[in-house]
């Protein structure tokens, strides 16, 4: 999860510019998981579509995306993934807060549960039939 997402930022940062030709695009825009078929170097890829990419694939036959050594990923030019990374690190952060947390208390727990010693209560008269000591 975490090494897809470092991953694509180094192709956002250090990624070059490739061309690739657009195959087709079977699902419409307007539908939630629309994506777009292309090729590069024979091979055929399948990219997500976005709202503001999608204008621009069903125009050209061709596009810049942007990829690694490997051209095992690929990533559109206006795509941003920091936001994704710091997200991410925000949630592991507080996994992990909560996590010591959880552990405390619990360590607390244990410490009072073995360090209580019940003490007797000391024995009381009993009232008698008339409110009178027994």
């Amino acid at each position: 999860m975490l090494g897809s997402e470092v991953k694509n930022y180094n192709i956002q940062c250090f990624g070059k510019h490739v061309q690739v030709r657009i195959i087709d695009v079977p699902v419409p825009c307007y539908q939630r998981k629309a994506y777009f078929r292309f090729e590069y170097r024979g091979k055929v890829h399948i990219k997500d579509l976005t709202a503001s990419q999608c204008n621009n694939v069903l125009i050209n036959k061709a596009i810049t995306l942007k990829t690694d050594d490997d051209s095992s990923a690929f990533l559109c030019n206006d795509e941003d993934v920091t936001s994704e990374i710091v997200a991410l690190l925000i949630l592991i952060i507080t996994w992990i807060i909560f996590i010591t947390i959880g552990f405390k208390r619990k360590k607390l727990q244990y410490i009072k549960a073995g360090n209580y010693i019940k003490k007797k209560k000391p024995l009381q008269r009993k009232n008698g039939r008339y409110g009178n000591k027994i």
